[in-house]
């Protein structure tokens, strides 16, 4: 039977983002960001994809607002923003659905489900985050999966407040937002390298009281290659 390490057994409350976290879908975002804003000319593409990248983590309204307010410096159109939204979900959807897997992501979520509520918190829109899941058959293991438009402080607010997400409780993340949303809502805090585009990461995390491992596969205590699904 496939377990977790000792050291992951205490918690009661596992959170998850989804982009770099559970899916490789990082790149696929970025390029998203990418064709939707070329209408926009190169520079205001590439100050985009920046930002992106800059805060990741952070909900596409944000970023699109952000695109307007100060790459733009204007103000959108009647409908504008709806549409470049509308943009941004067509050009990532199905590659979402198409996208790959964290190893042995079955196995981890088996295993932490056995003792504990497990959550997606992501920064991707909620109906999309959830078609994703549902079809790679993710889905069922989750007492609940979130995402934009609400941001995750206003997600970890209210399912802290709820008693959904009682600890001791834990987030795997792979943003610098990520980290600081685990610190301010009492969560620990692991930090997934392999996917993510924080190019920053190592400097930021040397002096954090964090794991820090290359996918979430590494909570499990395997003597022998987990089979696949």
């Amino acid at each position: 039977m496939i377990k977790l390490q000792s050291d992951y057994t205490k918690y009661k409350c596992w959170a998850f983002d989804c982009d770099g976290v559970l899916i490789d879908s990082n790149a696929i975002k970025i390029q998203a960001f990418r064709d939707v804003a070329e209408q926009y000319g190169p520079e205001s593409t590439e100050a985009l994809v920046d930002h992106h990248i800059k805060y990741g983590g952070i909900s596409r309204f944000v970023k699109f607002e952000y695109l307007f307010s100060d790459i733009l410096c204007r103000k959108p159109e009647a409908g504008e923003l709806e549409r470049v939204l509308e943009q941004f979900s067509k050009a990532t959807m199905a590659r979402l659905i198409e996208c790959e897997v964290a190893p042995h992501l079955h196995d981890v979520l088996k295993a932490a489900s056995q003792n504990a509520k497990l959550f997606v918190v992501s920064g991707g829109l909620q109906n999309e985050v959830r078609e994703v899941l549902k079809q790679k058959g993710l889905a069922d293991y989750f007492t609940d999966i979130f995402g934009s438009p609400d941001n995750k402080a206003q997600i970890f607010s209210r399912e802290r407040e709820n008693g959904q997400m009682a600890g001791p409780a834990v987030f795997v993340g792979d943003a610098q937002y990520d980290h600081e949303m685990a610190e301010k809502f009492g969560f620990d805090f692991i930090f997934a390298h392999d996917w993510t585009d924080f190019k920053g990461w190592s400097d930021y995390l040397k002096d954090k009281d964090v794991k820090i491992m290359a996918s979430v596969a590494d909570v499990l205590a395997l003597d022998k290659p987990a089979k696949q699904r």
